[in-house]
């Protein structure tokens, strides 16, 4: 008998993370001909406790509570990555991830159609002869809506993007996910460009037009009174700023329609404007 050395800390995969890796390996192939636009593949699976995976995470990652099964899972994407989703699923070809930045209201309000879009080709290739349906339940900072027992062991798996290969993708979620013994395949359902469209098109959007800004100091400030007049920053021959939910988009003229302010649009917003 020839005796092989073990080492304690890098074990062998047991039958769950065996389980799960041939179960992300085919969603990983699928995702390749999914219509969201993100190919991904398997970097690597292993056993954790939820706490210690979320707790060095970086404050631009987006953290996603959702079931699957009945089973909670927890997806962790990084901010810009998820701008870029976003941006692919409303038509622009963008070649590389935008910068970091808050995500507006109607931003968020869509990741409640795209995040399980995304895991569409997951939910597909999961063991079962009817694919389980994907439930959103919460997004925020990964520690705050993980609901994933901190003191349980679970199962992290690490998903790189093929297009963006220093970009990690974290999914979390229970050995218990794996109970069911059935290993069929399963239809691969198309990402609904148009319902996502329809969707957007449905929700509220705030605009505001800039008027200008002024400056001063808290003496000045205390001393104002009705009748004072302040002088802002806009000059008159130059046309004013209108944002969508707090981001700028227009450049605008103000005007009257009977009795209501109004403006007209004048070109699109440039950062130099």
């Amino acid at each position: 008998m020839t005796a092989h050395p073990f080492d304690f800390r890098h074990p062998p995969l047991g039958p769950a993370e065996l389980g799960a890796r041939e179960w992300l390996e085919t969603a990983a192939r699928l995702s390749a001909r999914h219509a969201i636009g993100l190919e991904w593949r398997l970097s690597d699976i292993g056993k954790t406790l939820a706490r210690q995976a979320l707790a060095s995470l970086a404050d631009h990652q987006l953290g996603f509570a959702l079931e699957l099964d009945n089973h909670a899972i927890c997806l962790v994407v990084p901010r810009p990555l998820v701008l870029w989703l976003l941006a692919r699923a409303l038509g622009e070809n963008q070649t590389q991830l935008p910068p970091d930045r808050d995500l507006t209201t109607v931003e968020r309000d869509s990741l409640n159609y795209l995040i399980p879009q995304f895991l569409e080709p997951i939910r597909a290739a999961y063991p079962t002869s009817q694919p389980p349906a994907v439930r959103l339940l919460e997004q925020g900072r990964p520690m705050v809506v993980c609901r994933l027992d901190p003191a349980r062991p679970i199962l992290l798996a690490r998903l790189r993007p093929t297009a963006t290969d220093d970009t990690e993708i974290l999914l979390l979620f229970s050995t218990d996910l794996w109970s069911r013994p059935e290993n069929e395949p399963a239809e691969q359902q198309t990402f609904d460009r148009g319902a996502l469209e329809a969707a957007v098109r449905q929700l509220p959007l705030e605009f505001t037009v800039e008027l200008g800004k002024a400056r001063m100091n808290f003496a000045r400030l205390s001393r104002l009174s009705p009748g004072d007049v302040i002088v802002l920053d806009q000059p008159i021959h130059a046309p004013l700023r209108a944002s969508l939910s707090g981001l700028p988009r227009f450049q605008v003229w103000p005007g009257v329609i009977g009795t209501e302010v109004a403006v007209r649009i004048a070109a699109a917003w440039a950062e130099s404007s």
